[in-house]
C-alpha cells in the first residue's frame, strides 16, 4: 500500500462535487472517494438547491421513501441514500400501514397502498395477517350495493 493515498492531493475536492465525477477526474473508484470523504469527516455533495431533509427528518424512517421524497419533491434514491447515510432503518410496510389499520376492508387495497406508497400485495398482506375482509367480500357479506351507497 502506497505510503500516501493517490486521493489526497484532491483532498480540497471533496464533498464540493459528486463521488463518481471526482473519482473519474482522479482515476479511482468512487468507493475510495467515499471512503476517503468518510475518513476525513466530510459530508458528501449536495447540489444547490435541492431541499434539505433536516426539515422532514421526523419523517425519514417513518414514512416510505416515495412519500417523502413525493413531499421534497426528489426522487425516492435520494431520499433513501440520505436515510442511509444517517443510519435510519427504512420504514418497513407494517410500520408504514400501521396507520392505515382503520381504513383496511373499507377502501380497495390498491387504494390504501397508495395512501401508504407501498404495494397492493403489502395492503393484502397486512389486512389478511389481521383477519380483515377486502371491501369486495364486505360488500357481499354485509349486502351493500352500489346503489346502496350514497342512501
Amino acid at each position: 500500500m502506497p505510503a500516501r493515498s493517490k486521493i489526497e492531493p484532491f483532498d480540497s475536492l471533496l464533498g464540493t462535487m459528486p463521488d463518481p465525477h471526482l473519482a473519474k477526474r482522479i482515476g479511482v473508484t468512487t468507493e475510495a472517494v467515499r471512503q476517503r470523504r468518510l475518513k476525513l469527516d466530510i459530508g458528501p455533495y449536495v447540489e444547490p438547491g435541492m431541499p434539505s431533509l433536516e426539515r422532514f427528518a421526523a419523517l425519514v424512517g417513518a414514512l416510505s421513501d416515495r412519500y417523502v421524497g413525493q413531499l421534497l419533491g426528489v426522487s425516492t434514491s435520494v431520499v433513501r441514500a440520505r436515510r442511509t447515510l444517517l443510519g435510519i432503518p427504512p420504514a418497513g410496510p407494517r410500520k408504514v400501514l400501521a396507520g392505515y389499520d382503520g381504513v383496511l376492508g373499507l377502501l380497495t387495497d390498491e387504494a390504501v397502498g397508495k395512501l401508504a406508497g407501498v404495494s397492493k400485495q403489502c395492503v393484502t398482506a397486512r389486512r389478511n395477517a389481521l383477519g380483515i375482509q377486502s371491501q369486495r367480500d364486505r360488500r357481499k357479506t354485509h349486502g351493500v350495493g352500489r346503489e346502496n351507497d350514497c342512501a
